[in-house]
């Protein structure tokens, strides 16, 4: 089906710009239309992956369990076995087979992922939640995206507190949290 839809919208106005190849009009009219609508397929692609459109969602009171973005990392070492591991975005990285801590270089917590079922969000959101309370309980002001291997999110975008707040997600049942600050919209 996609393939006939590529041929109508991409080859047969190239045709018709052949065939009336005398007429000016004709021809820059239908050589414009693949172009337009490339572009405006583009920006809309853009326009549905790209978090900046959203609306912002209040996080300033949002955690994961006792964990909170901004936390001093020293404050949830001593609390859990983790492993020290590398990781190019954090200073530290903290993992533990279903907790995965990143801190920068002032040793605060900027990222938490989490699959822990007994972990919730403020909102009561855990593991193994409904995709639809998520939405429910935080709001239609989400944006959607897909990581190859990791599977598809839901995220959440505090604009003023640079957060954001994702729910992985499989079957419509949450699969993992993952609670981080953004930097410079990235």
């Amino acid at each position: 089906m996609s393939l006939i839809l590529s041929f109508l919208i991409l080859f047969i106005p190239i045709i018709l710009a052949l065939i009336f190849r005398k007429n000016r009009k004709v021809l820059i009219g239908a050589l414009a239309v693949p172009f337009l609508v490339i572009l405006l397929l583009c920006g809309w692609i853009v326009y549905e992956k790209n978090y900046q459109f959203v609306k912002s969602t209040d996080l300033t009171n949002e955690s994961i369990g006792d964990i909170n973005l901004r936390d001093a990392i020293s404050n949830h070492k001593m609390k859990r076995s983790f492993h020290v591991g590398d990781n190019v975005y954090y200073q530290t990285y903290l993992t533990s087979p279903r907790l995965t801590l990143g801190a920068n270089e002032n040793d605060e917590v900027i990222f938490i992922s989490t699959n822990l079922k007994n972990l919730q969000t403020q909102k009561q959101i855990q593991v193994s939640t409904p995709l639809q309370v998520v939405i429910e309980k935080y709001g239609e002001h989400y944006y959607k995206g897909r990581d190859m291997g990791m599977g598809e999110y839901i995220g959440y975008l505090d604009k003023p507190s640079k957060k954001t707040l994702l729910f992985w997600h499989e079957k419509g049942k949450v699969t993992e949290i993952e609670f981080k600050l953004i930097k410079n919209g990235n």
